[in-house]
């Protein structure tokens, strides 16, 4: 009886061994995760050694997500802060309390078309152009009449 309980507790721990061996070899890592963006981190800070596929942006051959202004003018608050540059939709939520530029910078764009606002403060910065890109949820259009 306590040799069978042996080779039982013996084939157990070579079962752990061989599984502790296969996780060593193929360097499996249960947590490893990517993190694009923590909150609270600063917009003009984000850098990217290689592009950001988001599930906001729109995928090579499938259509962005069409959003009228009046829809995107229903977002106008710190829980949901959505602004329409240069023809494109975007949440800025994440950027009402950690933007350099402050709170109130963000604040006045929910709602509505921030094009000019944006081009005249950051209009040509790559670095803030690629990172406002991972905040596109869609495109703009004109209300059906």
């Amino acid at each position: 009886m306590k040799s069978k309980s042996v080779y039982i507790l013996i084939g157990l721990l070579g079962l752990a061994l061989v599984g502790g061996l296969f996780l060593l070899i193929t360097k499996i890592n249960p947590s490893k995760e990517t993190t694009v963006q923590k909150a609270g981190s600063k917009i003009e800070s984000v850098e990217f050694e290689e592009p950001v596929e988001t599930s906001n942006t729109a995928a090579e051959g499938v259509q962005p997500i069409k959003y009228t202004m009046e829809e995107v003018a229903a977002h106008i608050d710190e829980g949901s802060c959505w602004t329409v540059i240069n023809g494109s939709v975007y949440d800025v939520t994440s950027l009402i309390n950690t933007h350099t530029g402050g709170k109130e910078s963000i604040m006045e764009t929910c709602g509505v078309d921030a094009s000019q606002t944006f081009n005249e403060k950051h209009g040509g910065q790559e670095k803030v152009e690629k990172s406002l890109d991972t905040l596109k949820i869609g495109t703009v259009v004109e209300q059906a009449s």
